[in-house]
């Protein structure tokens, strides 16, 4: 893990030099105090209706229950955003860190900003340079790590914020909760996955994109930080849109051991990742077609392994397949980072008062 952090930190200078996308974005009102006296909880605004909005079909399209706005973590995520916009000369080494005594100081870690706004648990974040709303979310969707937490099973809550800073640049800040792993939402029942595939031994597994999903980009830029082809020297980009299998925890162990990639011109060479060669993963393993994918093509994913979830090492296959669209890639995306607080890795707990970089 801490090899991890050595490499995000190398790599953000460089992945903060971004270029903007301008948006308008409604104001928040003033709230008033009722009749008891007591302020009504903040509702989201537009762009935080419409990111929840993205995520919650998305998720329903991956097999997942939908997730809830919580105002304590949209408190939180805005708050956050407004800092990182008033003080643009602290957005490195980690734009999810704040200084005492800087304007807008409401928490040194997302754990502590929640928590002064109300809520209990563990929590991550993820932030994206660029708006609006749509472009961020599709901008985390397109990516390997942080896609994770808006396809994760045990993502439950999110709050979204946004803010400009004086020369244009936006900030996005996402900040979400997640049920303790050891047990599901439903004390470890795993939702279903839809459409064509086959799966033994991994049952609530997530896979993305998901079984028979149609328009999926043929290309991705590569642009995440941290950088996934550090795992793989000498790749660069543009490569083939990510394809990940998620599943629900606790995970205690994970490991593909096998992995194919068809399509119209037969086997596709990938990229691979899972826990025992990527510490930035624990409960995911993914694929990378090295190469951009045909337009308006099928193509057929199976994944081999073992996973352990508490009952030893079993071993699981899925394969499921997918087409893609027209010859187009997602939205760049020039600045992506991830902080997760008091969550449970690779079989490990962490409390509130530790702090994990995962996933970015």
């Amino acid at each position: 893990m801490q090899r991890a952090l050595l490499r995000l930190l190398r790599m953000l200078p460089a992945s903060l030099l971004l270029l903007s996308v301008g948006f308008s974005h409604g104001t928040v009102a003033a709230l008033r105090p009722g009749p008891s006296g007591e302020l009504p909880a903040p509702g989201p605004g537009p762009e935080a209706r419409l990111a929840l909005e993205m995520i919650n079909r998305y998720r329903a399209a991956a097999g997942l229950p939908p997730v809830t706005y919580d105002p304590a973590l949209g408190a939180a995520a805005q708050a956050h955003a407004e800092y990182l916009a008033a003080n643009p000369d602290q957005w490195e080494p980690s734009a999810h860190g704040e200084t005492p005594g800087s304007p807008g100081f409401t928490g040194l870690r997302p754990v502590d900003r929640a928590a002064a706004n109300g809520y209990r648990g563990g929590v991550g974040e993820i932030i994206h340079f660029a708006g609006p709303a749509e472009a961020a979310v599709d901008g985390w969707l397109q990516t390997l790590y942080h896609r994770l937490p808006l396809l994760s099973p045990n993502t439950v809550a999110l709050g979204y914020g946004v803010a400009a800073s004086a020369d244009g640049r936006y900030v996005n800040v996402l900040d979400y909760g997640v049920v303790p792993l050891s047990g599901g939402r439903d004390g470890g029942t795993a939702p279903s996955s839809p459409g064509p595939s086959s799966a033994t031994a991994a049952p609530g597994s997530v896979a993305w994109p998901h079984p028979g999903q149609t328009g999926v980009p043929t290309h991705w830029d590569g642009r995440e930080v941290p950088d996934p082809f550090l795992l793989h020297p000498g790749v660069t980009g543009p490569v083939g849109y990510p394809i990940t299998l998620t599943f629900p925890g606790p995970v205690r162990s994970l490991r593909l051991t096998e992995a194919s990639l068809h399509g119209p011109d037969g086997a596709v060479s990938v990229l691979r990742f899972d826990p025992v060669s990527d510490d930035r993963l624990a409960d995911t393993v993914a694929l990378i077609p090295a190469e951009p994918l045909r337009p308006r093509s099928r193509y057929t994913v199976r994944m081999q392994g073992l996973v352990d979830r508490g009952g030893g090492p079993q071993p699981f296959t899925r394969s499921w397949s997918f087409s893609t669209g027209t010859d187009s890639h997602a939205p760049r995306v020039r600045s992506l980072t991830t902080w997760m607080d008091g969550i449970r890795l690779e079989g490990q707990g962490f409390g509130s008062g530790m702090a994990v970089y995962a996933g970015g």
